[in-house]
Order: structure tokens, then sequence, then C-alpha cells
């Protein structure tokens, strides 16, 4: 019985593998043909014209509707291509499996690498995929979290002395929030984090996680972070530095306490704050093109 189980194992196993390779080549054969395309043919600099301003292109002469007819089929080809592969890999289709969270991803996926941007396209699919996967572990989601973070304090604070005040007060304000509420009650400081680690073992400390989390916590507390966040947009000079202390801690009461007991909610939810800092911070994505309009 050892032996078949391995060895169904290892069929599987290479069934797995070979599905990859095939799909990574007709990936990149999709990739190649878009980019010669849209880069070195007539079409592709027609679609580009017409993208950038449909009046200028209509003027100069170029058939506008056939054009868009061409891009839809060109689009609606790669779609079946997709669809066949995911059919043919998963074995069946049902319409769960197309529900709102896959739009939340590919609207993710197209907006963080660029629109107009093939290259870009393909770096965000590999982004949010390597994200997603990573967040279904919480010692590996609770590592992403806590780098992204400190990464967006440095984007903000860049590396002045309100950035050693602000990560210094956040660290003095947990442990002492930590020690506070074990003496009034231990069993508020008594939970163990989700998933091992020592990054768990290091939160576990300065966190105040329950061992019994009222219902009534979860919701008053995500909802309280949303409010905090939006006053920090509202408030400027140092009452916002006194203020993103706090605020950075109740962050990480409800990432241990609320997101990580959730961890499928939780891969949308990041990703749905991804969408809005890339939206925020770089509206033409990573490696997306400017739009430019003629007027």
């Amino acid at each position: 019985m050892e032996f078949e189980y391995t060895d169904k194992h290892r069929h599987r196993s290479k069934v797995y593998i070979g599905a990859g390779l095939i799909i990574a080549a007709l990936v990149g054969l999709v990739v190649f043909v878009a980019l010669r395309l849209a880069n070195d043919s007539r079409t592709g600099r027609a679609w580009r014209s017409l993208r950038e301003d449909p009046l200028a292109a209509e003027a100069m002469g170029m058939p506008t509707d056939w054009l868009k007819l061409m891009a839809f089929a060109f689009g609606s080809a790669v779609a079946a291509l997709g669809g066949s592969l995911t059919t043919a890999l998963n074995a069946s289709v049902f319409p769960q499996n197309f529900e709102f969270p896959l739009l939340i991803t590919v609207y993710t996926i197209v907006i963080l690498g660029g629109a107009g941007s093939q290259v870009g396209v393909v770096l965000g699919a590999i982004l949010i995929s390597v994200l997603l996967e990573a967040l279904r572990e919480a010692d590996d989601a609770r590592y992403i979290f806590y780098s992204m973070a400190i990464l967006g304090l440095v984007a903000a604070l860049r590396l002045s002395h309100k950035l050693g005040l602000v990560l210094g007060g956040t660290i003095a304000f947990g442990f002492a929030g930590h020690a506070l509420a074990e003496a009034i009650d231990p069993s508020w400081t008594a939970g163990a984090p989700y998933g091992p680690g020592r990054l768990a073992d290091w939160v576990a400390n300065w966190v105040i996680i329950p061992a019994d989390l009222a219902g009534w916590i979860a919701p008053v507390s995500y909802i309280g972070l949303v409010a905090a966040a939006l006053a920090l947009t509202l408030i400027k000079g140092r009452l916002r530095l006194v203020l993103l202390v706090p605020t950075i801690y109740l962050a990480a009461f409800v990432w241990e306490n609320v997101m990580l007991a959730k961890p499928e909610s939780t891969r949308f939810i990041i990703l749905g704050v991804i969408l809005v800092a890339v939206m925020i911070a770089r509206p033409s994505g990573i490696l997306g093109e400017r739009r430019v309009e003629i007027l």
C-alpha cells in the first residue's frame, strides 16, 4: 500500500509539472505574439493611436470600428485559450469559480503591472500570485504584513528622525500596553498567536492577544482602524505623528486577532489595500505607460 501511494503521488506530481510547463510555454508564446503585434506591426501602432485619441485616429482615416473589432477578437482568443487551460487543469468549471474576488485579483494585476504594458501585466500576475500563496500561511503572512508596514513608514517619513520616533514610540507603546493589560487581567494576554515562528513568539509579547476574544471586539477594532486611518489623512503636523503610533499598534492588534483568523478574506483585503495604494502613488502602475491626451 505504501509503494502504491508513493507511485500515485509521483505520477500526480509529474502530471502537475508537465501541465505547468505546457502552460508556461503557451503563456510565453502568447506574450511574444502580443509584444510583436503591439510593437512591430501596423495594426499595433494603429491600436496605440486609437487608445490615445480615438477622434484623432478617425480624423487620420483609420478604420476605428474595424480596429476595435480586431482588438476585441484578439483579446477574446486569448481569454478562450486561458479558459480552455483552466478547464483542462481543473477538470470542471462552475460559476462559483468566477466570483467577485477573481475580479479584484485581475484588476489588481493590471493596475499593479500597468495598463498598456504586457510585461508589466505579466510581472503583476507573478507578484500577486506569489503574494496570494504566501498569505495562506500565517507565519509568511505575518512577515509580509510587518515588512509592508515598515516599508510604508519609510516611504512616508523617509530616513529621518521622524521615522525613528514613530518606530520607537510604536514599540514602546506596544510593550507598555501589553504589560498594563497583563497586570489588569492575565487572560487578556494569554492567547497564542496564529502560526509558529520566531516573529510569532516576539509578537506574543508585544501585541495584546486575549485568550478568549469577545465577539464585539473584532468589528469595533476593525471599524476603529478604518476611522483612525481616515483621520490621519485630515490631520497634519506633530499631531499626526503622535496619533500614528496608536494607529499602527491598532493595525497590529487587528492583524493578529482578526485578520489572521480568516486568511481567505484577509488575502483579498490586502489586495484591495495594494490596489488603492498603487492607484494613489503611481496611477500608471509599475511599468505602465502614461496616457497622452491631444486637445
